[in-house]
This record gives structure tokens, sequence and C-alpha cells, in this order.
């Protein structure tokens, strides 16, 4: 959530989203400040689904029925055409039977959500991800998360400490 843009001192400028300026001789910074929470990320209530590239956005969703809201915005019949996966909101350990069935998607992008900080064992199992994105909430990786992901090139976790891991992760 948008809160303010600061000056180089730190004090506030304006509370408007909009920082219009005119460009002095001489160096000038200002900084937007946020509000991120990862406990309550905000829902903008929309879904998206981009036949064309692949890509599906799952914002609005109710925690534990993520399979519900993907059959809503893509369709059961075209999971198999998501290349791309981007979901904000609170998880729940079985939104991940959910992910699960997105196999094609290269790109699973979960930075954004709460609610879980552990990814359950074989919960990416034999997925063709390359890429995948986890939140800074995840604190514990299960056993075989990660199993049989052979195209997997990239994993970020935006978790300032590293999560445990279990055997076989």
């Amino acid at each position: 959530k948008f809160l303010h843009w600061e000056n180089e001192k730190g004090n506030v400028v304006t509370t408007n989203h909009d920082l219009p300026i005119v460009m002095p001789n001489a160096h000038v910074a200002f900084t937007a400040v946020f509000n991120y929470n990862p406990n309550n990320p905000e829902n903008p209530g929309t879904n998206d689904w981009n036949s064309a590239n692949g890509q599906v956005i799952i914002d609005n969703f109710t925690p534990g029925n993520l399979y519900d809201a993907l059959n809503k915005v893509v369709g059961v019949d075209y999971f198999e055409n998501v290349s791309c996966f981007i979901v904000k909101g609170i998880l729940q350990s079985s939104d991940f039977s959910a992910i699960r069935e997105l196999n094609n998607a290269t790109t699973l992008d979960l930075s954004r959500t709460g609610g879980t900080t552990t990814i359950p064992g074989y919960a990416f199992q034999s997925m063709k991800a390359s890429s995948i994105f986890l939140s800074s909430e995840i604190t514990n990786i299960g056993n075989n998360a990660f199993s049989y992901c052979e195209n997997l090139a990239s994993l970020t976790i935006y978790a300032q400490v590293p999560p445990t891991c279990n055997s076989y992760t």
C-alpha cells in the first residue's frame, strides 16, 4: 500500500501518488514509501487469464479454494495451457494441490502470498517450471518438494533467513 513520497532527508513531500516535479540543475532523489503486510496482502479483486501468452493471475480467491478460482478463470480443460502462474493472497497448504495441476507452467510466482510458512512435501514434484518464486514467509520446505523438477533453473525465496529443508529437498 502506497504511503507517501520522501525527499533525501526523509521528510514527507506528499501523500499523493503522483509526484510532479521540475528537475533542478542538481542531484535530487525521492523515495516512494510503501507498507507491506505479508500476513494480509491486499486483494485487488481481479483475476485474469491471457490465453494468448498463457499467463494467469489469481488475486481474488478464498484461502483453501485456489482450485475453484483457477477453474473459474481458466477452466480445468485449459490448465495445461498455463505457462506463467502468479498468485497473490493467503494460501493454505491444500492450495498447493491446485498449483500442481498447472504442470506445464514454466514460471510459478508465489512471492506475493501469505498464510503459510511451509512448502509442503512434493509440492512441485515433476512440474516443468524453470523459475519458482516463494514468499518471504517461507521458513520450511518439505520432503521432495522439488523432486523430478528437471527444468528448474531458478528458485527465488524472499525470506531473509534461508528456510529449513527436510530430507530430499
